[in-house]
C-alpha cells in the first residue's frame, strides 16, 4: 500500500483577506497565474501567511522546509499534487543529499505540468549557494518577487481597518502607539490588536494609550 505524503497543519487564520497587499499586488497576481515563483524578504514580512493563505485556496501543499531538513527528508509522491508551496526553501540548498532530493522533485513536478512557490529569508536565487549546477539553473529561472514590508502609513491603515472590522473603537495616537512599540510584523500586529479587543471588553475598558500600555506589559509576564 503506497503511503501518503504527510501534509503540513495551516494556520487557519492566514487567510488571504487577512493579508495587507500593500506594494504587493503584483506578485499576488503572479501567484494566480502559471509559473514557478521565487519570493524572499526580511523575517516577518508575510510570507508563510501568503504561503498558507494561498494553499488553503488552492489545491496546493505547504511544506515548510525547516521542519523537514534532515537526512531522512522523503519527498516521493509529492508530484502528485498541481502546487507546491516550500518554505524556508533555504534549509534544503548548501547540502548534497538534499538538493540532490530537491532536484528530483522539481524534475517530477515538471513532469506533471506542476507549479513549485518557494520562499525564504536569504534573498533572491542568485545570492544562493548551490551545490547542484542543475539546481541552480532551475531555481534561478524561477519569477523572482521580494516581498515589500508595509510602510509606517500602511501599518496605521490596516490596524485602523482592522480594528474597525472588529467593532473595536481606536484612536490614530494609540495605533501610533503600537507602532512605536511593536514588532512591525502583519502576524505580531493583529494578535496584539485582538488581545487588546478581548482585553477591552473583559474590562469594560475604552482604548487608550495607558490601557494600551497595560495590556502590553501583561503579554511581557
Amino acid at each position: 500500500m503506497t503511503q501518503l505524503p504527510l501534509r503540513f497543519p495551516l494556520k487557519q487564520q492566514f487567510t488571504m483577506s487577512r493579508f495587507y497587499v500593500g506594494k504587493n499586488a503584483e506578485l499576488i497576481g503572479h501567484l494566480r497565474e502559471r509559473g514557478n515563483i521565487w519570493m524572499y524578504s526580511e523575517d516577518a514580512t508575510g510570507k508563510t501567511h501568503l504561503l498558507q493563505a494561498f494553499c488553503q485556496e488552492t489545491n496546493a501543499v505547504y511544506l515548510p522546509a525547516d521542519r523537514m531538513s534532515d537526512s531522512r527528508l522523503d519527498l516521493t509522491g509529492y508530484e502528485m499534487f498541481p502546487l507546491l508551496l516550500i518554505d524556508d526553501v533555504d534549509r534544503w540548498l548548501g547540502r548534497v543529499d538534499l538538493e540532490e532530493k530537491f532536484l528530483a522533485l522539481f524534475e517530477a513536478v515538471q513532469q506533471q505540468s506542476g507549479r513549485i512557490i518557494v520562499a525564504t529569508s536569504k534573498g533572491s536565487p542568485v545570492r544562493q549557494r548551490f551545490l547542484l549546477r542543475d539546481l541552480a539553473s532551475r531555481l534561478r529561472s524561477f519569477h523572482c518577487f521580494e516581498v515589500m514590508p508595509l510602510s509606517g502609513v500602511e501599518y496605521r491603515s490596516l490596524l485602523l481597518e482592522k480594528a474597525r472590522g472588529r467593532g473595536l473603537l481606536i484612536d490614530v495616537d494609540v495605533v501610533d502607539y503600537l507602532l512605536s512599540r511593536m514588532n512591525r510584523s502583519h502576524r505580531t500586529l493583529i494578535d496584539v490588536l485582538e488581545k487588546i479587543d478581548r482585553e477591552s471588553l473583559a474590562q469594560h475598558r475604552e482604548v487608550t494609550i495607558p490601557f494600551v500600555r497595560q495590556v502590553l506589559e501583561l503579554g511581557n509576564e
